[in-house]
């Protein structure tokens, strides 16, 4: 399958002399098994399977890429309760995207950014209504990577 076309770093941290508050970030399994419909406009809704601590789904459901859909690399930082830095890297396309997922207000704001056909830099800010559609659970021993 080969690498995505555009990459991400993290680097998780405080800003210096800022004051701490909450849990620091760490890197979550929360969101694996989960399916879920992002709606960014009436014009565009997505469903989002997230299969694994790598790798999640998504499909177009309504929008000009109707019909079209990918699994592609994810890193998910959990923030605080019920609250997650949600990131992806695409393979068909250079894009790599951060969103904030906030699930007790089913919203979620980010920003997709990537390198346009002629090589300009695209940052496109975008947000969602989510609402969970369902959850798989796994036996022990049988849990994604």
């Amino acid at each position: 399958m080969g690498e995505p076309q555009v990459a991400q770093i993290f680097r998780p941290g405080i800003v210096e002399g800022g004051v701490v508050s909450g849990p620091k970030p760490v890197e979550s399994r929360d969101l694996i098994g989960l399916r879920a419909l992002l709606t960014y406009s009436p014009n565009h809704v997505y469903e989002h399977t997230y299969l694994s601590s790598q790798r999640y789904a998504w499909q177009c459901l309504a929008g000009v890429q109707r019909g079209h859909g990918d699994v592609d690399l994810t890193t998910t930082y959990k923030f605080d309760e019920d609250q997650y830095i949600f990131t992806f890297r695409e393979f068909k396309i250079a894009v790599a995207s951060t969103f904030f997922y906030n699930f007790k207000d089913m919203r979620s704001t980010g920003k997709f950014l990537g390198i346009t056909g002629d090589g300009h830099i695209q940052n496109s800010p975008a947000g969602a209504f989510i609402r969970k559609a369902s959850m798989t659970y796994y036996l022990p021993d049988q849990e994604p990577v």
